[in-house]
């Protein structure tokens, strides 16, 4: 959307944004992009700018969610004011990325999640979107939350629902699935569900990485070795290319190798992710990688190894050699700060019953 008569300032702040790549530095430009022409009056620039963020933040697990959910908030408000200058179908597919990443932050009240769903599945029915993405949400949001039983229930409503420009692509929905039968140790039905991703039939930007990981506990329990050691060295070479989900992905990998006795790759995933993982900022994602990150680390005590070379970790260890069980214990503190956090908004336990069994996910 152009405006006739920008600020000058404005524009050279647009322009540089412009200039640089998919990143922080040029998302924070851009919400200055959109203060400032607000400030002046310029709705239309201060649209482009956030609407621009939200395409940005869309294409990745990024840790600014923060900033993506008031860009959306302003969006959707200035859409409902005035749809036919501020086309509502721009920020549709920004809504559903929200509605996926808001359950992952324990601040985020149970009521507002239950309503951001539905309000996602309002305004997708009336832009003729379809259906089928807002019974994906709420099967999502009743499986983030600690609810298994819920979301298996929805599976049937689900896959009745015809596809529809709304929906998630293909290999998303089967990873979704793939997810639910494994959490449910219903491995074998997992495994039917993997099999299009499995044989690279299905893709996507994190399909088949996220999948593979979530598959290795299943396998192992089937005693399907040799399997869960291809997709563990396939899906570990894959993980690593991503850029901003790299260290979230990987967090399965690290539990795995360690358990199958691959101590010198385990090792350097450590050295290296431990302190990109502090900066992971949801709570589900603070608990899931350092719940993995504690079961590799005792898995590799169980191998004989006493310590493990770092950089300094704030909260966890200082530069050089450290003893393992101490790294360990400092992982699962901090695991069990979010999953207790979680746990604590969703009224239940499922995040922390799930730490304390992370290390038998292997174990049939």
């Amino acid at each position: 959307m152009k405006t006739e008569r920008r600020d000058p300032g404005v524009q050279t702040l647009l322009d540089e944004a412009h200039m640089l790549p998919d990143c922080a530095a040029r998302d924070t430009l851009l919400g200055q992009v959109a203060k400032s022409a607000e400030a002046l009056g310029d709705l239309d620039t201060a649209w482009e700018a956030r609407t621009a963020i939200l395409s940005s933040m869309s294409s990745c697990e990024s840790p600014r969610f923060e900033t993506l959910f008031l860009c959306l908030a302003w969006c959707l408000a200035m859409s409902d004011r005035d749809p036919e200058r501020f086309s509502p179908a721009t920020v549709l597919w920004q809504y559903k990325w929200v509605a996926t990443q808001a359950p992952r932050y324990a601040s985020v009240p149970r009521r507002v999640l239950t309503r951001l769903v539905e309000d996602m599945d309002e305004r997708f029915i009336a832009a003729g979107w379809g259906r089928r993405a807002g019974v994906h949400k709420r099967l999502e949001l009743h499986s983030l939350t600690g609810d298994l039983a819920s979301a298996m229930a929805m599976v049937p409503e689900w896959r009745a629902t015809p596809r529809d420009r709304g929906s998630d692509c293909t290999a998303c929905e089967a990873d979704t699935l793939v997810g639910l039968h494994v959490e449910a140790r219903e491995d074998e039905t997992a495994l039917r569900e993997a099999k299009q991703i499995i044989r690279g039939r299905l893709t996507c930007a994190t399909v088949p990485h996220s999948t593979f990981g979530v598959l290795l506990s299943a396998l192992t329990r089937l005693g399907r070795h040799d399997e869960a050691k291809k997709l563990y060295q396939r899906g570990r070479r894959l993980a690593t290319t991503t850029e901003e989900a790299a260290c979230a992905l990987l967090a399965p990998y690290l539990a795995y190798g360690a358990f199958a006795g691959e101590i010198d790759d385990t090792l350097a995933t450590l050295r290296i992710r431990l302190p990109q993982a502090v900066s992971l900022r949801s709570d589900y994602e603070r608990a899931d990688w350092f719940g993995w990150a504690f079961a590799a680390l005792t898995f590799l005590e169980r191998h004989g190894v006493q310590t493990i070379e770092l950089m300094r970790v704030p909260a966890i260890a200082e530069a050089g050699e450290a003893p393992i069980n101490q790294v360990a214990t400092a992982c699962r503190e901090i695991a069990l700060r979010h999953a207790g956090a979680l746990d604590a908004r969703n009224g239940n336990t499922h995040y922390t019953d799930w730490l304390n069994g992370v290390c038998n996910q292997y174990i049939a």
